[in-house]
């Protein structure tokens, strides 16, 4: 790749390039988690984004659109209004991670008698978090060059 210079990003775009990354990586994370240990059974079941619903896949899935729409100014191509469009994608990931993540235990398909056990526990696992790290890392780093591209625009 002779025409890519990555030292043409800003630190807000490295941000969102890393977060797009970070989100792919961690979309293959246990997402959702739970687990069994009473009455001589033990058992552990875990779901990745691509299992939790779309609220998480699809949040990936706009994060990484995100990173790419970051990146193509390192490949000569570009979109006209691409901070406030990663602006836009971002927020959206992030409004469904945290929604994703406080409506686990209402769409988790497990019995009351289970949850009732003692042992028992289910829900959010380390992938969700560093998602929802990746999504706030993207909305800051898309803030900052949004505000950027208007303060650029002004002078």
């Amino acid at each position: 790749m002779a025409g890519v210079n990555s030292r043409q990003l800003t630190m807000p775009q490295w941000l969102g390039i890393g977060a797009g990354l970070v989100a792919l990586i961690a979309s293959f994370l246990p997402w959702w988690s739970a687990s069994i240990d009473a009455m001589g059974i033990s058992a552990s079941e875990s779901r990745s984004a691509w299992g939790v619903g779309a609220l998480g896949w699809l949040a990936v899935v706009l994060l990484v659109v995100a990173a790419v729409i970051v990146a193509m100014p390192l490949f000569g191509s570009g979109l006209s209004k691409g901070p406030i469009t990663w602006l836009v994608l971002s927020v959206l990931a992030l409004v469904m991670i945290v929604i994703r993540l406080l409506t686990y235990d209402a769409s988790a398909d497990i019995p009351e008698r289970l949850e009732a056990m003692d042992g028992f526990s289910a829900g959010a696992s380390f992938g969700t978090y560093l998602g929802l790290i990746a999504a706030i890392a993207s909305a800051v780093g898309a803030f900052l060059a949004f505000r950027d591209s208007r303060s650029t625009s002004a002078a």
